[in-house]
């Protein structure tokens, strides 16, 4: 598995939102992305989940070009994203969420079984909850069904937007543990962007600070993560 993002800009009439980006991720790798809020991120993964349109430059998976395919054929491909906002379905129960991330596989029953009990060895406390409605769980349990939804599809690649947004500090713990357990019992290849830098940092292999909707950065999280990049590029205190 590999991506490769080649001089990519998103314009919407005279705005730009992102300008010739030029970011990897390869296979078992885990990619940060961290900037401010308003920097562009969420757009990046947009972009690469074809939900918005690219203005110009490359969006390469397994050497394929995939500009122009539509999101569910790049999800057969093997991306899978977990939107900003979580955007569970609140009145459907767990396992129709679950369901709905089968989607592409749903013809092979035997898959989609296998899929559901892969998800809930990862999240044990789902077994008890399958048919409780998705708008009752907390905030915290909604992030991990966004989650195990997106695995679902059994992605190559799993773009995580915002994952800790909304949260309190001991729920974005046990968000970032699934983070730290995809990565290194599943190895499963994820570009992550979000605004806690400590955590993005800690969880990923490479990191891009991202500013302006320009890449102003990229490194070793040991190298990003001092006290003067941070400060002048994202605007909080290690």
């Amino acid at each position: 598995m590999k991506l490769e993002i080649r001089n990519l800009s998103v314009e919407i009439g005279e705005l730009t939102l992102l300008k010739d980006i030029n970011l990897t991720v390869s296979e078992g790798e885990v990619v940060g992305v961290v900037g401010p809020n308003g920097a562009g991120k969420s757009t990046l993964l947009k972009a690469i989940m074809g939900l918005i349109n690219v203005s110009s430059g490359e969006i390469m998976y397994n050497d394929k070009k995939i500009n122009g395919l539509p999101t569910y054929e790049r999800v057969e491909l093997g991306l899978a994203l977990v939107p900003e906002g979580r955007h569970i379905f609140p009145n459907l129960t767990v396992r129709e969420n679950l369901l709905l991330g089968a989607y592409v596989i749903r013809k092979d029953k035997k898959k989609v079984e296998e899929r559901i009990e892969f998800v809930l060895d990862l999240f044990p406390w789902m077994r008890e909850r399958l048919n409780q409605l998705g708008g009752n769980l907390s905030g915290g349990q909604q992030q991990m069904l966004a989650i195990a939804r997106a695995l679902m599809s059994n992605p190559k690649l799993l773009l995580l937007d915002e994952p800790s947004a909304g949260l309190a500090p001991i729920i974005v713990s046990d968000v970032y543990k699934v983070i730290s357990t995809l990565k290194n019992e599943v190895g499963i290849s994820m570009l992550l962007v979000d605004q806690n830098v400590k955590k993005t940092l800690e969880v990923s292999d490479r990191a891009y600070v991202l500013e302006r909707g320009r890449l102003v950065l990229e490194g070793r999280p040991e190298e990003l993560y001092k006290e003067d990049i941070v400060r002048a590029y994202m605007g909080v205190k290690v």
